[in-house]
């Protein structure tokens, strides 16, 4: 019997890192394209195991995306995510804590995906308090399970 229950839970473990979400294809981009380039004088970040629902889902900027048609945006706008998946941050260069409200600390925080036809959208937000805060966009291919394209917006506060 505890045989049997091994087994089973390391089948789970196999297949769980053999398919990946598009929410983790998104941070793992983002941990090894973007943070080296953007942000390589932070050692510490926070930042959650799982990603944020939001009514809004932060899109509001995704009119600053050229690349993106006006149908397109529209259906990213009125889209909802369903539900919160577990990130693993393992691709960070640099220590990961959890997010603390008071903290000064640089913050990546990972959205639940939407899905238009056959892409799904993550939106990656990036903030230091008081500060900046970077928005990203990433798309990731249904089919091949790998991003196909990303959009970027910054604003200072």
């Amino acid at each position: 019997m505890k045989l049997m229950i091994l087994l089973l839970l390391m089948a789970n473990l196999y297949q769980s890192q053999n398919c990946l979400t598009p929410e983790q294809i998104a941070i793992d981009y983002f941990f090894e394209r973007i943070f080296p380039q953007d942000f390589k004088e932070y050692n510490v970040v926070e930042s959650n195991q799982r990603t944020k629902i939001d009514e809004s889902y932060g899109y509001g900027f995704v009119y600053q995306c050229d690349n993106y048609g006006i149908q397109l945006i529209d259906k990213i706008l009125n889209s909802k995510a369903t539900s919160s998946t577990f990130i693993n941050s393992n691709k960070c260069p640099v220590k990961t804590r959890k997010i603390r409200k008071n903290s000064s600390r640089l913050k990546i925080e990972v959205y639940s995906r939407v899905q238009i036809e056959n892409q799904f959208f993550v939106y990656i937000n990036v903030y230091k308090k008081l500060h900046f805060v970077e928005h990203y966009i990433l798309t990731v291919d249904q089919t091949r399970g790998r991003l196909i394209d990303s959009c970027h917006f910054s604003e200072i506060i």
